[in-house]
């Protein structure tokens, strides 16, 4: 027997499983924001008051626009992107929350989704100096978060849409919205 008859053979039980599997998916997607809203509201502050750990830290916004851009750039040989965001972080714990990691999500020729880490500097709550510092409880924060990307994944003139995904230091992950990145040709114009 071959494949092709095999298939006419149990079309009608293969049309009924194709049918539940496309009600299934089309469910689950109907109940993905309504099972979102009771994780949130619900399962989450019952875990938090089971582990002390929160899970709901920060909010993340694009910040000041003119010191958001990217440039192209070399090292060596090879030609890379530089990305620069500047964000405000809010802390919405009650307690001071540290940033332990920072990616940058883009899709490469509008098709493949990838991400790339990268640094991200804040400064003290009450002093000049920016690095690695907690953020307050309950205070908002400028972030700027810096990347490296090679090989570029646009062209010159072109404005970048990315988001920003930061990873705190109790394993949540909060992710912006979408962010416009604008080209700039010369870095030293914007500082």
């Amino acid at each position: 027997m071959t494949i092709w008859a095999w298939i006419v053979d149990h079309a009608a039980p293969l049309a009924i499983i194709g049918s539940m599997i496309t009600i299934a998916g089309f469910a689950l997607g109907f109940f993905r924001r309504p099972a979102a809203r009771f994780r949130q509201r619900v399962w989450n502050p019952i875990l938090e008051a089971n582990t002390a750990i929160p899970r709901n830290t920060l909010v993340i916004q694009r910040g000041d626009r003119r010191s958001t851009f990217w440039a192209e750039g070399k090292q060596g040989d090879q030609s890379l992107m530089r990305v620069r965001i500047s964000l405000h972080l809010s802390n919405v714990a009650d307690r001071p929350v540290q940033v332990s990691k920072v990616w940058l999500c883009f899709r490469r020729n509008g098709i493949f989704r990838e991400e790339k880490e990268g640094d991200l500097t804040i400064p003290e709550a009450h002093g000049p100096l920016w690095g690695q510092n907690p953020i307050p409880p309950g205070q908002m924060t400028e972030g700027i978060a810096h990347w490296f990307v090679f090989p570029p994944f646009a062209r010159p003139k072109d404005v970048l849409s990315v988001r920003v995904r930061v990873v705190d230091e109790f394993g949540n992950r909060c992710s912006s919205e979408a962010i416009k990145i604008r080209f700039v040709d010369d870095v030293r114009r914007v500082y």
